[in-house]
């Protein structure tokens, strides 16, 4: 299983340093400096958590936690050196999912992390089957490796595109309504709207189909939901 991917938002360079300190050792870390890249990454479907790093310097961190939410359902964690109990409940109403104060010793900032990292690792969504690659005609969906081999040509996908794909494959050939396919990729969490899953298949297209404009694998069948329809290796369907 692939470690979660975090994403550290902050200016203050010994704060994220410490933090990131701190989170090596259970995930995967990439840093941002500022909101607009955090919401670059959520858009790719990459970040498992964000991590908003918020320092004496005014109201910035809190301000990208209101955006991240305003957007995504992705958990989000604040670590900050404001440690009064109304800068807590502030970030909390704002959307995060945990408070942190920066004082805090390192192993106790990884602790309160993986706390949350548990909700949204790749496991969390995809199910006790996640390690089992999954054949279908010319396609293997691999989970634990987030990749998609269309083919003979491999891709690595989000996490997210791989949890929709694979559930759609194992449905073999069954139409999966919209409101369980979003109840099974996001294992619970609330998707911001139908437009989330929309994206995301949408981006699965542009990688999978021969012509995206015209698909004949991720069929959409109105009023119901959406079907995986099996190519063999000549690219034709089979069903």
């Amino acid at each position: 299983m692939p470690d979660p991917l975090v994403v550290i938002v902050g200016t203050s360079r010994p704060l994220v340093d410490a933090v990131e300190a701190a989170l090596r050792p259970i995930a995967t870390v990439l840093r941002e400096d500022d909101t607009a890249g955090v919401m670059r990454r959520l858009g790719d479907g990459w970040a498992d958590a964000v991590i908003v790093v918020d320092d004496d310097a005014g109201s910035a961190g809190l301000d990208a936690c209101r955006a991240i939410r305003s957007e995504s359902d992705v958990p989000v964690i604040v670590v900050s050196s404001r440690d009064s109990e109304f800068d807590a409940v502030l970030a909390l109403e704002l959307g995060a999912d945990d408070f942190v104060p920066a004082r805090d010793a390192s192993a106790l900032i990884a602790g309160r992390c993986q706390l949350v990292l548990r909700r949204c690792a790749p496991s969390a969504w995809l199910g006790s089957d996640v390690a089992r690659p999954i054949v279908a005609g010319d396609l293997i969906v691999d989970p634990a490796a987030c990749t998609v081999t269309r083919d003979g040509r491999t891709m690595t996908l989000p996490p997210r595109e791989v949890a929709v794909l694979r559930i759609l494959v194992a449905a073999g050939g069954r139409v999966v309504p919209v409101a369980e396919l979003v109840e099974q990729a996001w294992a619970g969490r609330r998707a911001r709207s139908s437009d989330t899953l929309e994206f995301v298949i949408r981006s699965l297209r542009a990688k999978i189909e021969q012509d995206p404009s015209s698909p004949t694998r991720i069929v959409n069948v109105r009023s119901l939901g959406y079907k995986y329809v099996r190519h063999e290796a000549s690219g034709r369907p089979t069903g």
